[in-house]
């Protein structure tokens, strides 16, 4: 399991650390929040908010963030076989457990669902 974010930005915030350990202590955090945005956009979009708005957010166009988010979507899957979650697409088994236990859209199901 890879450090804590807060451990990751002391790391990489700390000049008497090894260069080596801090860049990649940044480029880990970078890893962490690049999985992160799609998760977000997607949230954002499943509250009404329009690929303009996700757009003035991060600096760029409407059809910036459409291309980089508006493909196949991701969501923390539960597997009770594994420790973690993953983020990746649903299988169409996954849909059709969420569609059947009535949890709105953007809600967690978590593993016991």
């Amino acid at each position: 399991m890879p450090p804590a974010l807060p451990d990751l930005f002391a790391q990489a915030a700390n000049e008497s650390e090894d260069p080596v350990a801090r860049l990649f202590a940044a480029a880990t955090i970078r890893a962490e929040l690049d999985d992160w945005l799609p998760v977000l956009a997607q949230d954002a979009r499943d509250r009404g908010h329009t690929w303009a708005d996700l757009g003035m957010a991060l600096g760029v166009t409407k059809q910036a963030v459409q291309k980089r988010f508006g493909g196949e979507r991701k969501v923390w899957v539960y597997d009770a076989a594994e420790a973690e979650p993953e983020l990746r697409p649903p299988t169409t088994e996954e849909i059709a457990k969420w569609k059947k236990s009535g949890v709105p859209l953007g809600e967690d199901v978590g593993p016991d669902a």
